[in-house]
């Protein structure tokens, strides 16, 4: 009830958008529902004043009913349009319906025109429209396409998850955890996210091993979001970034000595500003359960660092090599301790850590 609260203050907002060529008007407007129509397209309107005068209802039903209806700019599936839906979800929970609302809009100049952004959103499952119109005044041309972004967790098949990826994807991409909320949290699957792309989310103890075993699926190889080569091109970005912080990889590298097998520039983190990945073979899912069935076992993923240089924690951490190596080599092993916390793995010296923190914020 909140969210729709809300999206009728947007709607109150700014309720009539007007994307316009020098010949071409098309008036939207946000309904007293909160949901977007075309109430206008046509001539250039030689009075601005009759945008007043436009009503968002202007059809009856497409079944031939005479209710009161409009036509909606982006009707989902399961609305008052039954056979001319522009998206169509099936929702986890079996709910085929999905009613897109304003939520804001803004625009801005581009080369040869104007580009209005509109963004919409399902007040009832994470689904979210982005609407793009880019207006070219004297060619008389309105251009215009949509980006869809679908969160929703639910159980697929990898026929399924195969048959959605990407053109020029390669990878069947999977992160594993404890559970759904841990993986949601790991810093690794935030470039992939933005990117639209898929993760599949394993949480069982078996399903990596089956990764592993099956290999391919359909030609597509199977890849954890924790692995080191997580994305092509990647690893040309991360040498880059290598070469011109070459002296603080080393340092860091030296303070922690064994317990990294590698320390690196990272080329997935946006906006933590440390993880680890394994090595080849083991993953650390993989070691926490042979941990777990055999406590004294001393298989151990190889640990690689990967530290975010556009993140003001490297920032300072580079500061201070130079500045002050002594308080770098804390701030390095602070770093690899939130690295273990955030993979889930268990600290070697927990109190040290702690009195770290605290020695670090007098």
């Amino acid at each position: 009830m909140a969210l729709f609260t809300l999206a009728q203050v947007k709607a109150q907002e700014k309720s009539v958008i007007q994307i316009s060529t020098d010949n071409t008007d098309l008036i939207l407007q946000v309904a007293p529902n909160g949901r977007l129509y075309q109430a206008y397209l046509g001539d250039k309107l030689l009075n601005e004043q009759d945008i007043k005068h436009f009503s968002p209802y202007v059809k009856g039903g497409s079944d031939g009913s005479v209710s009161t209806r409009g036509w909606e700019v982006y009707p989902g599936s399961g609305a008052e349009d039954y056979f001319e839906p522009a998206v169509a979800i099936t929702h986890s929970d079996g709910n085929p319906s999905t009613i897109l609302r304003y939520v804001s809009s803004e625009q801005k100049a581009v080369t040869g025109g104007t580009e209005t952004i509109i963004n919409l959103k399902d007040d009832q499952y994470p689904v979210e429209v982005t609407l793009h119109y880019i207006a070219y005044p004297k060619e008389n041309v309105i251009k215009t396409w949509s980006e869809i972004k679908h969160n929703e967790k639910k159980p697929v098949t990898l026929a399924e998850y195969v048959s959605r990826m990407k053109e020029e994807q390669k990878f069947i991409y999977y992160a594993a955890g404890e559970s759904l909320e841990k993986i949601d949290k790991l810093p690794q699957t935030e470039g992939l996210r933005e990117s639209g792309t898929e993760i599949l989310y394993f949480t069982e103890e078996v399903d990596e091993f089956c990764a592993q075993i099956l290999h391919t699926f359909q030609d597509k190889e199977f890849r954890s979001v924790l692995d080191q080569e997580i994305e092509e091109g990647a690893e040309k970005k991360a040498e880059e970034a290598a070469d011109a912080h070459k002296a603080v990889f080393d340092f860091v590298k030296e303070t922690l000595g064994d317990q990294v097998k590698e320390v690196k520039a990272s080329a997935r983190l946006k906006s933590h500003p440390v993880c680890l990945t394994a090595g080849e073979g083991l993953s650390f899912e993989m070691e926490k359960y042979f941990q777990a069935v055999q406590p004294d076992s001393a298989i151990r993923a190889e640990r690689i660092l990967e530290l975010n240089v556009e993140h003001p924690a490297f920032q300072a951490l580079e500061a201070a090599v130079t500045a002050d190596p002594e308080k770098a080599k804390k701030y390095a092993t602070l770093l690899y301790d939130q690295a273990l916390l955030i993979a889930g793995l268990p600290l070697e010296d927990p109190s040290g850590y702690t009195d770290l923190v605290c020695e670090l914020m007098k």
